[in-house]
């Protein structure tokens, strides 16, 4: 189901906006109905497909392969 993006007049003919996917990235905020949401982390299957289409997704705080490194030593951390 499309999001429209917040802030948008709904008194308009002008077609609205929507979340599309190189909105959703770690460290993203979104703004949903009026909740806010902050992406923190991804799974690997979610890192992975980032990796494959960069060029659809942004990613701005670390490159995929720095994500998925932290993300392998943090999982270990936990086992230990």
């Amino acid at each position: 189901m499309p999001i429209k993006l917040p802030g948008q007049d709904i008194f308009t003919s002008k077609k609205p906006e929507y979340y599309k996917s190189h909105d959703f990235y770690i460290g993203a905020c979104l703004n949903l109905y009026d909740f806010y949401f902050e992406i923190t982390s991804a799974d690997v299957y979610a890192l992975r497909y980032m990796e494959l289409h960069c060029d659809k997704v942004r990613y701005y705080i670390l490159s995929v392969k720095q994500i998925i490194a932290i993300s392998q030593k943090s999982s270990v951390q936990i086992l230990q």
